[in-house]
C-alpha cells in the first residue's frame, strides 16, 4: 500500500466523522441534519426553484426597465447636444463640432446675453405700459374735457337762443 491509500488521519476532536446522511427527503430529515450542522448552511427554508426563477425574472424586468429609462435619457441628451452643436455652428460660423466644455461655456454666455436682452425688453415693456396707462388717464381727462366743452357749447347755444328770443320779444313789443 502506498501512503496515499493508507488510512485517513484521525479526526482532531478524537471522534470519528459522522456517517453520511441517508438519502431521505423531508422536514424531519432536514431538521435532524440542521441540528447537527451549521444552521446558516441549512437549505430547508430556501425558496423553491420556481420562486427563485420568479424572483430573478422580477429583478431582470426591473433591470430592463432601468436600462430602458437610462437609454431614453441618453438619447434625449444626445439629441439636445446635437441641437446645441448645430446652433453653435450656425451662430459662430465654425464647421467643426465643439468639445462639450466649449459648448457649455458658449451656451451659458448665450443664455446670459439673452437674459440681458430679455431684461431690456421687460424694462421697455414696463415703460410702454406706464405710458399707455398715463395716455389712458389723459384720454379719460380729455374725454371729460370734451364733455365739459360740449356742455359749455350746449349752454352757449341755449344762451344765444334765449338772447335771440329775448331780442325778438323786445322787438315785437316795441313795434
Amino acid at each position: 500500500m502506498s501512503k496515499k491509500e493508507s488510512n485517513p488521519p484521525p479526526p482532531k476532536n478524537g471522534k470519528p466523522p459522522p456517517p453520511p446522511p441517508p438519502p431521505q427527503v423531508g422536514r424531519k430529515y432536514c431538521d435532524d441534519i440542521c441540528e447537527k450542522s451549521d444552521r446558516a448552511l441549512c437549505t430547508c427554508n430556501m425558496p423553491s426553484a420556481q420562486e427563485q426563477i420568479a424572483r430573478l425574472q422580477r429583478e431582470l424586468d426591473e433591470l430592463r426597465g432601468d436600462l430602458a429609462e437610462k437609454r431614453s435619457l441618453m438619447d434625449l441628451q444626445h439629441r439636445r447636444t446635437l441641437e446645441a452643436q448645430r446652433l453653435w455652428q450656425t451662430e459662430t460660423g465654425n464647421t467643426h463640432w465643439p468639445d462639450l466644455g466649449t459648448l457649455i461655456e458658449w451656451l451659458t454666455e448665450r443664455g446670459n446675453r439673452e437674459e440681458g436682452e430679455l431684461d431690456t425688453l421687460h424694462g421697455a415693456a414696463t415703460e410702454a405700459l406706464v405710458y399707455l396707462t398715463d395716455l389712458t388717464a389723459c384720454n379719460a381727462l380729455d374725454r371729460e374735457r370734451l364733455g365739459l366743452i360740449k356742455s359749455a357749447n350746449d349752454l352757449r347755444q341755449k344762451l344765444e337762443e334765449a338772447l335771440e328770443l329775448e331780442i325778438v320779444t323786445k322787438n315785437t313789443e316795441t313795434t
